[in-house]
């Protein structure tokens, strides 16, 4: 009994840090749209003008705003291409522990379960989830 808690703890935590990693990744970083997304990369520029307005910039601050935006986004690429093996170095370590303490039953309902999760990533990525700001 205790072994099965364990394991719902990790599955908990390893499903928690993905839910908070995919936040971060869309929700804080909005310029991080690659992959299957990299059409959206521009999203950004969409808000500029609702920015711009908002802030009642002039021609000249929306330039530099554009410059800023377009600087950012190629930073938060090449972080998110820096730790993005990490991440998945992380997440499939974690994977083999789960598996090392399941049943051949549990085994093929854990595949199960990341192969849902891992749908729904990509949905909610395809989605956009980006803020409107």
């Amino acid at each position: 009994m205790r072994d099965r808690q364990r394991a719902l703890a990790v599955l908990l935590a390893v499903f928690l840090l993905g839910g908070i990693a995919g936040f971060g990744s869309f929700y804080l970083w909005p310029g991080l749209k690659t992959g299957a997304n990299a059409d959206r990369v521009g999203g950004s520029e969409k808000r500029h003008p609702r920015l711009s307005e908002e802030l009642g910039l002039s021609k000249d601050q929306e330039a530099s705003l554009k410059e800023i935006m377009t600087e950012s986004r190629r930073q938060y690429e090449a972080v998110r291409k820096e730790i993005a093996p990490k991440l998945q170095e992380v997440k499939s370590q974690t994977d083999q522990k789960i598996l090392a303490i399941l049943n051949d039953e549990q085994k093929a309902k854990f595949e199960a379960f990341r192969r849902r999760m891992d749908k729904e990533m990509e949905a909610r990525k395809k989605r956009g989830g980006e803020p409107k700001w």
